[in-house]
């Protein structure tokens, strides 16, 4: 990869961006299944990276990393072989989950309650859009990633302060959340420190 560029998905965009210039429309170009794997692999490291910041509650920048891997998913579901493209599809309704509460939990912990209930309701619209769009079962729409937002948006209408939104979330955690949560009380059992600085993982010896 291109030593400008910091991920495989900045690469891919730029790549893009040039065959279209080049070729006047994106009609032709397509990801090698080798590129794919790559990219798979650097979501998983995101992915860690976004719920690692949503439990610390560094709701802005979980929120960015989750649009990152849905950029990904935009690109994979357009250009991509399918085989990759039924694999990151599947994981788009907890990604998107992920990204409203992010949003939302961000408004509500500086104060903007009206504006967290907007992203909550706007998301949940999206939400229902897309999948409307890509004739996905309407009961796919009440899944357990709708229902989390749903949730979180019916109790912030109740008025419920941020401290209170995260006491009560409207449903357990999800796995990935707590399988998280213990990583990282076991790092601090063992005596290490783990800081989120600059957007990168440093582990310090206390």
């Amino acid at each position: 990869m291109d030593k400008r560029f910091e991920s495989y998905l900045d690469y891919l965009e730029h790549l893009l961006n040039e065959y279209i210039n080049e070729k006047g429309s994106d009609e032709g170009f397509y990801v090698k299944a080798a590129f794919c794997e790559g990219l798979r692999l650097e979501g998983l490291e995101y992915y860690e990276r976004y719920v690692s910041f949503f439990v610390l509650e560094e709701f802005e920048k979980s929120a960015r990393d989750s649009d990152r891997n849905l950029r990904l998913f935009d690109i994979m579901e357009k250009y991509a072989p399918e085989d990759y493209r039924n694999y990151f599809e599947q994981y788009r309704s907890y990604i998107l989950s992920m990204n409203i509460r992010a949003k939302c939990l961000k408004q509500a912990k500086d104060g903007n309650i009206e504006q967290a209930l907007k992203i909550a309701e706007d998301g949940l619209k999206k939400r229902e859009a897309y999948f409307t769009a890509h004739n996905i079962e309407s009961d796919l729409l009440r899944n357990t990633d709708y229902i989390v937002v749903a949730n979180l948006r019916d109790n912030i209408e109740k008025g419920l302060s941020y401290e209170e939104l995260m006491k009560h979330p409207g449903l357990k955690e999800t796995i990935q959340e707590m399988q998280m949560k213990r990583s990282l009380e076991s790092l601090r059992f063992l005596g290490l420190k783990m800081i989120l600085i600059c957007d990168k993982i440093s582990v310090k010896v206390e």
